[in-house]
């Protein structure tokens, strides 16, 4: 900017030179190396002014420059980092009586700008560390021709006191701008500039507006600064900037330093109105943003390598909140950091759009086994749904081209079909990978705790699990994770695992770990119209009135999964009259139960009595989860009458709870056990 600004008012000086000095008095090869080297000295970049020049002093003053260059930094090929096809000054007559140059009009036509960042970062528009450039002939001092009368042009680098300097109409006339960053691999261009700057003094305010399109998409420009003079002194200034793009706008209102503290410090406001579509312009590459509109606001400060945003308010279609974000690029990776306070999230905003791809055509051998794959020996081919994963939507992880370490709070989340409540979080990343850490989330009455770790992967991507639930009711979850809600309880469950895949059920079929789960209390409820449930209360001889809930006292297991098979074989559970043990296996992708056995056993005082553990039939549940089948395999007797000895076990029961011992046992071996042996063929 300092330097932009010196040659701007070199170009105002050089043309007061030219027409003081007369369009026949100098020679004009001369003129080209003098305005070169004043240009040079204003700007600390070698120029070379290859096209002719010439002045004119009626009807008005004016001067051309023709087939403008200035070159960037040393090492740097290809063209110079600065060309203009012309450059025409117009200047009143009269001011330059007084040594003050009003220019009336300046129009720089063809501007070419060509920016590069090397592989190692450097730009050629960068400035070695003492500010100077490196000497080319362009820029060495030419000397007067003999007889031409000496020249002098006062240079805003020192010496010579600046005379006032005042720009009218400035134009710039179909412009290019162009970024070639070959660190990142990202080029863009900025073409069909045309531009206008206005500035009455150094001192009074500069304006520029510019217009153009960038990489196709039409942007315009505008610029404030209170006193351009503080610029180039390198003092703090202050600078109203805006945006416009294709229902994006974005403001800054602040000042701006130059020279050794530069900096850009001030409020910003973004509007923007199609995210996805704005974030991909920006970024160069496709982005699948997760919301819509975005509303930002905060107090922008950018130093070398720093960008933070402070007092950040935001709101992002429903979601609102506010925190702190720094962007550091000290490192080898840009580092994220900062924290937020959201409000609630909803997480279905960032499920990608559903893949348009066609359901295949049934197949005609549909009818046919076909070979099961590695690990799913249990699985009922018949029963799983290879439909699928081809109607699946993709899960993609885009690469990530920053570290985070930012800390979340917010009010809710949603992340259908599960509802939470209050949380608190830290998303972390490194080298394309994030990792979201849960340090206290409120779920169904309960918390939930633990990291979930995602990495991209060549199917897909790669989640690695590591997460623990404390004090959930049981209900409530059910109902929303599989319409299911006939368990009521406090469960805690731990699971540590991985799964990997494109879509949702490529990572069922894949997910391998291991867990616990403990539900205390457990009841099943909301048994009427369920007579697969009531099946099972006479199969356990559970007793009890019809619809009537069940209580099993604690339930425990721990489990394994290996490619989306859940297996089992240490569950627990409790009855007044009973212990049930369970094992079996439940298919998640194929959301079936292929075998579950439960097996009662007679406990406490009846437990006692060794006739009773004939009672001991097992019960299979097995079947799709929608449509679960209950049966029991009892002995060879297939006479013996388990419902009348559930009612004497119930009775019984309520025996023992009045204090009743003696009625209760004269109960269980009179009506119970002896109406079993009696029905298994055996006098008693």
């Amino acid at each position: 900017m300092r330097w932009l600004l010196g040659g701007l008012v070199f170009l105002a000086l050089a043309g007061a030179a030219l027409v003081i000095g007369g369009p026949h008095l100098i020679p004009q090869e001369w003129l080209r190396q003098q305005v070169a080297s004043e240009l040079a000295a204003a700007t600390g970049r070698p120029v070379a002014i290859t096209g002719e020049t010439s002045v004119q002093l009626v009807p008005y003053p004016a001067a051309r420059l023709g087939g403008l260059e200035i070159a960037g930094a040393a090492g740097f090929e290809g063209p110079p980092l600065v060309r203009a096809d012309a450059i025409s000054v117009d200047l009143a007559l009269f001011p330059l009586l007084g040594s003050a140059i009003e220019v009336r009009r300046l129009v720089v036509e063809g501007l070419d700008v060509r920016l590069q960042i090397d592989p190692t970062g450097r730009a050629n528009w960068s400035v070695d560390a003492t500010g100077e450039s490196s000497p080319s002939p362009a820029t060495e001092e030419p000397s007067a021709p003999a007889g031409a009368p000496e020249a002098t042009v006062a240079r805003p680098t020192g010496g010579q006191p600046t005379p006032a300097v005042s720009l009218g109409d400035v134009r710039l006339i179909g412009g290019h701008i162009s970024l070639d960053d070959r660190q990142t691999g990202s080029q863009r261009v900025f073409e069909n500039v045309e531009g206008n700057v206005t500035m009455k003094a150094l001192a009074e305010p500069l304006s520029v507006a510019l217009t153009g399109q960038l990489d196709g998409r039409a942007l315009a420009l505008n610029l404030a600064l209170d006193t351009p003079a503080d610029v180039v002194a390198g003092r703090e200034v202050s600078v109203t900037a805006t945006a416009d793009s294709a229902g994006t706008r974005a403001t800054l209102d602040g000042t701006l330093t130059a020279g050794d503290a530069r900096g850009l410090r001030g409020a910003l406001d973004v509007r923007v109105q199609e995210v996805g579509a704005t974030a991909s312009w920006l970024a160069g590459t496709d982005i699948d943003a997760p919301v819509t509109t975005l509303n930002l606001t905060g107090q922008l400060e950018v130093e070398p390598q720093r960008l933070a945003l402070s007092a950040l308010r935001l709101e992002a279609d429903d979601l609102s909140g506010e925190g702190d974000l720094v962007l550091d690029g000290s490192g080898d990776r840009p580092l994220l950091r900062g924290s937020l306070a959201l409000g609630e999230i909803d997480l279905a905003a960032f499920e990608r759009a559903e893949s348009a791809t066609p359901a295949p055509e049934a197949d005609p051998t549909a009818g046919e086994t076909p070979e099961r794959p590695k690990g799913d020996r249990e699985r009922d081919p018949e029963a799983s749904k290879p439909e699928k994963a081809a109607t699946e939507a993709d899960i993609r992880l885009a690469p990530v081209p920053l570290d985070l370490d930012v800390a979340v709070n917010f009010e809710g989340l949603r992340a259908p079909p599960l509802t939470f409540g209050a949380g608190t979080a830290h998303l972390g990343g490194s080298d394309g990978e994030l990792a979201l850490a849960v340090g206290s989330l409120e779920l169904y009455g309960g918390t939930a705790a633990g990291t979930v770790k995602l990495a991209p992967h060549d199917v897909g991507i790669v989640v690695t699990p590591d997460v623990t639930l404390r004090g959930i009711e049981t209900g409530p979850l059910l109902r929303d994770l599989a319409n299911v809600g006939n368990l009521d309880g406090k469960a805690d469950v731990s699971f540590t695992g991985e799964a990997r895949g494109g879509n949702e059920a490529e990572l069922l079929a894949s997910l391998d770990g291991s867990g616990r789960l403990a539900i205390a209390r457990a009841v099943l409820t909301g048994l009427a119209g369920h007579p697969e449930l009531e099946q099972l209360r006479t199969l356990l001889m559970l007793g009890g009135e019809a619809g009537a809930p069940i209580r099993l006292a604690d339930i425990t297991a721990t489990f394994d999964v290996a490619d989306g098979i859940v297996r089992n074989d240490d569950l627990s559970a409790a009855t007044p009259a009973l212990q049930i043990s369970g094992a079996g296996s439940v298919d998640l992708p194929g959301e079936r139960v292929p075998s579950y056995r439960l097996t009662p056993s007679p406990s406490g005082l009846l437990g006692t009595i060794q006739e009773l553990q004939v009672l001991s039939v097992p019960v299979v549940i097995e079947g799709p989860f929608d449509s679960l089948r209950v049966r029991y395999e009892p002995p060879a007797a297939a006479r013996v009458p388990l419902k009348d000895a559930a009612e004497a076990l119930e009775e019984a029961r309520e025996q023992l709870e009045q204090g009743d011992v003696e009625g209760a046992a004269e109960t269980v071996i009179q009506k119970g056990l002896g109406g079993l042996l009696r029905g298994l063929g055996i006098d008693p």
